[in-house]
């Protein structure tokens, strides 16, 4: 019985494999039918050509894109040199201020013994 029963379920697997097979010819076979029908080479190469196309315009995009970033960080390389000026010349005059800060009691004192042989010098006829 048992050999019964396994003949059975592989005689059903053979049937459900032909029903298959049968499905799938069937669906070949209006692929077929649908694909003679028209011109597949000349689609193709509408494809191609649309393809080709596409891809030029997104690779224009994507220069433009570039293009445009370029600007950018030239516009914003431009500013940052102005801000790099602009902060040399802030720790350049913030050096000087140090400095008289530091030596403007003996830069007036030189000043005024300059002025004083001058004075001396200077005045005699």
């Amino acid at each position: 019985m048992a050999d019964a029963d396994a003949l059975a379920s592989i005689a059903q697997q053979i049937d459900l494999v032909r029903q298959d097979a049968r499905e799938a010819r069937d669906g070949m076979m209006k692929l077929t039918a649908a694909v003679e029908g028209q011109d597949v080479s000349q689609k193709v190469a509408d494809l191609s050509t649309e393809m080709k196309a596409q891809h030029a315009a997104l690779r224009q995009d994507v220069v433009l894109a570039i293009n445009n970033v370029n600007k950018d960080l030239s516009l914003q390389d431009g500013r940052i040199k102005v801000l790099e000026d602009a902060e040399e010349r802030r720790e350049g005059g913030l050096a000087v201020i140090r400095v008289m800060k530091d030596y403007g009691g003996w830069f007036i004192g030189m000043g005024a013994a300059a002025m004083a042989v001058y004075e001396k010098f200077a005045m005699k006829p």
